[in-house]
């Protein structure tokens, strides 16, 4: 009985050192801290799998504004589709260690730290076993400090950044900017002023604005903040935003000689944190004229146009002469071809949705196969991106129908409207005024 007892309790120590012995798979992640908004850094997955066999996938979910690439999978099938990345195996690589490298995307509108989860499923002795993975990425221009981060996951969704837009503009936080001249020569320079109401707000702040080609800035004006301009982007950063309720930065803008003369837009940004997240405030976008009369020369030659309409004036009242038939034909002339001049304008401006934008080339195939769009996809570059859009409107309400229709049938998420005018990307306010057309939400 005693050795039944001890072959027993021996029996049940080695089954219990086996199930504690029982393969394991381990997956580390490798990548960099903090990478720039709009670059790309490669993702490394080590995995450690031992005795591990047979089938095995990777699931990993990441939030909207990254994309993902495969550089090396060994031997496994990649996947990546509505934020998803997906590796499987049907049979593990034989090497008790192996690394796959994914290359992620960032887009240029990318602020905060974000989080990428998932699980890695595979098969250890008799059943199938999951384990959780994450891992955070934090993207930025600039270091912020870590108490001040937001993590953003897959599942935030468009209500809740509808909800933070809300609550910012209940804070009255505000900012505007002013322009020393709306007309200026190539060659020139003029002043831009941002006076920002900041109310409660405490902490980090930043303005970024954007300059059109040609233009370049340097600072005048800080106000404590970190001061930085390059490739056509002028940015103001605090690590403290200044503690008066209003407060103003200004900087010089330098037009270029060789700058394109017509009507150009400066547009910006200013984002604070509040509530452990980032909370962006548009700034309405600025027009300057470059090649235009100057201020002065205009003045004087309204002032002679004037004069000389009085004389006439004084004159056909003191001897009223009918204006000729060559008079007549040629006003009528000149009326139709003004109504001509402003349809032309109207039909050369033209709504559309944009439905991504990339920094390298993509085949447009993609949205065919994986959204099901049908329609003709437009691919154009501007400000160094390869952007995608949809549809061509003469009224902004047809396009704003066609973006939510994009959104819910096609399945892409964040489509928003754009405008071209003969084929040249403007502001939808600018697009707006040329059609003498209102916005709606």
């Amino acid at each position: 009985m005693r050795s039944f007892v001890i072959l027993f309790s021996l029996g049940a120590l080695f089954a219990l050192y086996s199930f504690m012995q029982e393969p394991d798979l381990f997956v580390e992640f490798e990548h960099p801290e903090h990478v720039q908004p709009g670059t790309f850094y490669d993702l490394k997955l080590k995995i450690i799998k031992k005795d591990i066999e047979g089938f095995s996938k990777l699931d990993l979910d990441i939030p909207d504004g990254f994309s993902a690439q495969l550089v090396e999978g060994e031997g496994s099938k990649f996947y990546f589709s509505e934020q998803k990345i997906k590796l499987i195996w049907v049979s593990l690589p034989t090497q008790d260690e192996f690394e796959v490298v994914i290359r992620i995307s960032t887009d240029r509108d990318l602020e905060g730290t974000y989080a990428f989860q998932g699980k890695v499923s595979y098969i250890s002795g008799n059943g199938r076993k999951n384990k959780p993975l994450e891992t955070k990425i934090r993207v930025s221009n600039s270091i912020t400090p870590p108490s001040q981060e937001v993590v953003i996951t897959p599942q935030d969704n468009e209500e809740s950044m509808a909800n933070t837009s809300t609550t910012s503009q209940i804070s009255e936080v505000s900012c505007e900017r002013t322009l020393s001249t709306q007309n200026i020569q190539p060659g020139g320079s003029f002043t831009v002023t941002l006076k920002v109401n900041k109310g409660e707000v405490a902490g980090a702040g930043k303005v970024i604005e954007s300059l059109p080609e040609g233009f370049t800035a340097s600072e005048i004006e800080t106000n404590g903040a970190v001061f930085t301009a390059t490739n056509n982007q002028v940015k103001f950063l605090w690590m403290t935003v200044p503690a008066d309720q209003s407060f103003t930065v200004s900087y010089k803008v330098s037009v270029g000689s060789s700058a394109e003369a017509g009507n150009s837009v400066i547009e910006g940004m200013f984002s604070y944190f509040e509530d452990g997240k980032t909370k962006p405030i548009i700034i309405p976008s600025s027009r300057i004229q470059v090649g235009g009369k100057t201020p002065a020369i205009a003045n004087n030659t309204t002032n002679k146009q004037n004069e000389e309409s009085t004389k006439e004036a004084a004159a056909a009242k003191t001897n009223p002469t009918p204006p000729s038939n060559e008079q007549n034909k040629s006003a009528q002339t000149e009326n139709i071809q003004s109504e001509n001049s402003a349809s032309k304008t109207n039909a050369d401006v033209r709504y559309r949705v944009q439905i991504c934008a990339t920094r390298k080339p993509a085949s447009s195939d993609y949205f065919v196969k994986h959204n099901n769009v049908t329609e003709k996809i437009f691919v154009n570059m501007h400000e160094g991106w390869h952007k995608f859009t949809v549809g061509g409107f003469d009224v902004y309400t047809a396009a704003r129908n066609h973006r939510e229709q994009v959104k819910a049938q096609n399945k892409i998420k964040g489509p928003f409207v754009t405008a071209y005018n003969a084929g040249n990307r403007i502001t939808v306010q600018e697009a707006l005024m040329i059609t003498n057309q209102k916005w709606v939400p």
